[in-house]
């Protein structure tokens, strides 16, 4: 990365900074502390297509390359703004491909590892694609396979991480509206050396798995259209009664209340049901 760059960098994250202060009402911050200064792959559900990536590169130390959709590098003028200005790296998704075509990412996945070698940072949505849902869909195993690759090449012995973050929004695209960002433990990926010089499936499977269950945990998470559903009864209840004060309450109020649900599914499913 050039002076240059770096220049336009810093002076993009600060004006992203202060539009969001604008749009926003409150953006609140939990877990800074589990932030470190190493390669990253920062990997947040995705609810918010725009926001999402600018969130992350305003409190993830250093600089950050995206990856982006391989749709937007083919005409000249955006294949410069993706790569020289938001330093964003192609990937290519099925629809990017001819019907009966293979999909070839491994270009993408050196770019990512030597970006990640040099002590740098890669954003990463696991899901792939952003939907405003309460639940985070199923994951595309290529975070885990740039991840073990990465830290192969270097023979495990970087200090490599999956930044998990769960980003919660009040509402995506309302003016004013608020958004807690739940930055999660980070997982060490030289834990899995010794799954992975056994087995590379079993270390991918094992790695997408924890991810999963971390992202539930910072964010909400109903199973289905049938939870959410029923999550947003209780909630219209309590608002009712003024038991919710504030997005945060309500976050809390969310999580504890899907605790229930998936209890109540399990040991009272005919109530569940029937309610």
């Amino acid at each position: 990365m050039s002076l240059l760059q770096k220049i336009i960098y810093i002076f993009l994250n600060n004006l992203a900074r202060i539009v969001f202060r604008i749009y926003f009402k409150k953006i609140t911050i939990l877990g800074k502390n589990n932030l470190l200064k190493t390669a990253t792959i920062v990997s947040p559900n995705h609810p918010n297509t725009m926001s999402d990536p600018i969130l992350m590169a305003s409190i993830i130390p250093g600089w950050i390359h995206f990856l982006a959709n391989y749709g937007l590098f083919k005409k000249p003028l955006t294949h410069f703004l993706m790569t020289k200005i938001f330093f964003s790296i192609p990937v290519k998704r099925p629809k990017d491909v001819a019907e009966g075509e293979v999909i070839n990412n491994l270009g993408t996945i050196k770019m990512c590892a030597k970006v990640l070698a040099q002590g740098g940072s890669v954003f990463m949505g696991p899901e792939a694609t952003s939907y405003a849902y309460r639940r985070i869909r199923p994951l595309k195993d290529g975070i885990a396979r740039i991840a073990l690759t990465a830290a192969r090449r270097q023979k495990f012995n970087s200090d490599l991480i999956i930044q998990p973050i769960g980003t919660n929004y009040s509402a995506p695209s309302k003016f004013r509206s608020e958004i807690i960002i739940n930055i999660g433990e980070p997982i060490h990926i030289n834990k899995y050396q010794k799954v992975y010089k056994k087995n590379k499936n079993e270390a991918i499977y094992l790695l997408m798995d924890e991810l999963k269950n971390k992202l539930k945990t910072l964010s909400i998470h109903t199973e289905n259209e049938i939870e959410n559903q029923f999550l947003i009864w209780c909630e219209i209840i309590n608002t009712n009664d003024k038991k919710i004060n504030s997005f945060s309450e309500k976050l809390n109020y969310d999580k504890k209340n899907i605790s229930i649900i998936h209890k109540m599914i399990q040991e009272e499913k005919d109530f569940f049901e029937t309610i």
